[in-house]
């Protein structure tokens, strides 16, 4: 018999079963977000979204609110 727990959190996963960093599933055309330096791999780190989402991004490097960083668009 199996044991039932209940209020147990899910991990940040989403349904293909890889994580979610960004949140590439939730743009709409237009819509950005911005990733500060200190969570980016290296230097000239961009962000891409998976190819099965299908989505046009464009990316820029960025200083906002004193924070350097890249901002991403979903431009189609």
């Amino acid at each position: 018999m199996y044991k039932i727990d209940k209020d147990v959190p899910m991990s940040k996963t989403n349904r293909y079963g890889g994580s979610i960093k960004y949140p590439f599933h939730e743009l709409e055309v237009n819509d950005s977000f911005f990733v500060p330096r200190v969570d980016c791999k290296r230097e000239d780190y961009r962000p891409y979204p998976p190819p099965r989402l299908k989505i046009k991004i464009r990316t820029e490097k960025r200083v906002e609110n004193g924070v350097p960083g890249i901002r991403v668009w979903r431009i189609a």
